[in-house]
């Protein structure tokens, strides 16, 4: 008797913190939906966007903001093709390719503050087409560069690399392209998108589920992730890798139709820390870790250089301004992109270095 007494109290009390959890639930998804969380970034499915590379939901306005306060609220667009911009891009125009990953796409800004508009204010007529996407890596950046090389006339272009663009490239991500196992054979191979159920659609849209997954930034990888010191290990490019940077290198302006000259590459660490830490404390820079990763960059560095290519070092532009003015660069603490004051610092260098443009181009920096 007494055992029967003990399960079903055991029971309603389950029952009553079900019932509680699950009201919790409705009230905090009915209060966020009126808040401004992180609302309509979605990858397409490739039934709908008719490729297999990714794509964001074409022709949707979006929400974006920082955080758990969700603060710094933007609101945006992206075009008929998937991608954040507030025109559809015209196979008659002549344009400036973009190729990045979500440091070029730039859901956290308005357009006007993201890169590709700083490029639009200062290239007149031209425009710069704006192919970035989150989470790619330098083999995308090529894919990119081939899809819409072949759709598109560009007067020049501009690819941001990041910190383990190369090593990510090795990864495999629905949408994106990755490198293949042999550079001789073939150098890069696109992992098709997936199809997005409709449960998948349902679930996207909860606003709980938006604000965990963008504002607070958790995801089940970040959840269970291991965060161990490892001790730097040195490492050494093999004939591999090497000859795939090479590859790179000579088939990325090609892939464009356009002269190395006429390609700008960005160098971006992906976080200012160390310029913050040698400017406000006077810290030596840090020794690197010459890792696979560093050592891969550095290399298609120097063969970028090497063919022609510009070059930019974001740490060299960023610190004497930095130094000058002690104005932020980034979203810090929630987040590490370049704000609007790095991004117009980026875009009057790449402009600069591009010089001279076209005449129908050439327009005064605001």
């Amino acid at each position: 008797m007494n055992s029967s007494i003990s399960i079903s109290s055991v029971l309603r009390a389950l029952a009553g913190a079900l019932t509680a959890a699950a009201l919790l639930a409705v009230v905090l998804e009915i209060t966020l939906r009126v808040l401004p969380t992180v609302n309509g970034v979605h990858r397409e499915s490739p039934h709908t966007s008719g490729v297999a590379s990714a794509r964001l939901i074409a022709n949707h306005d979006f929400t974006w903001s920082l955080g758990w306060d969700m603060r710094h609220v933007i609101k945006a667009r992206t075009n008929a093709m998937g991608f954040i911009s507030p025109y559809d891009y015209s196979a008659g125009a002549t344009a400036v390719a973009l190729l990045g990953d979500s440091f070029v796409e730039a859901q956290m800004h308005t357009y006007d503050e993201s890169l590709a508009g700083r490029l639009d204010a200062r290239l007149g007529s031209m425009r710069a087409f704006n192919f970035g996407i989150s989470g790619a890596a330098l083999p995308h950046y090529l894919g990119m560069a081939r899809e819409m090389g072949a759709r598109y006339r560009f007067d020049a272009a501009v690819v941001v690399v990041t910190g383990m663009d190369y090593e990510e490239g090795f990864e495999a991500k629905e949408g994106l392209y990755r490198w293949a196992a042999d550079p001789q054979r073939e150098l890069i191979s696109l992992v098709p998108a997936v199809e997005r159920s409709s449960v998948v659609a349902v679930v996207r849209e909860l606003a709980l589920v938006r604000y965990v997954r963008a504002n607070l930034k958790l995801t089940a990888g970040k959840v269970f992730a291991r965060h161990d010191e490892t001790p730097c290990e040195p490492r050494r490019l093999s004939a591999v890798d090497l000859r795939r940077l090479a590859e790179y290198v000579e088939q990325l302006p090609a892939a464009m139709h356009l002269q190395p000259q006429r390609v700008v590459m960005v160098f971006n660490s992906g976080s200012n820390a160390d310029l913050y830490e040698r400017v406000d404390r006077g810290r030596a820079r840090r020794p690197a870790c010459e890792t696979r990763d560093s050592l891969a960059l550095a290399e298609l560095r120097r063969l970028a250089a090497a063919s022609g290519m510009k070059v930019i070092e974001l740490d060299e532009l960023l610190e004497p301004h930095y130094r000058e003015y002690r104005r932020a660069l980034d979203f810090k603490p929630v987040d590490s992109h370049w704000n609007g004051t790095a991004t117009a610092l980026v875009a009057a260098k790449i402009v600069g270095m591009l010089a001279p443009l076209p005449t129908h181009a050439a327009a005064p920096a605001p």
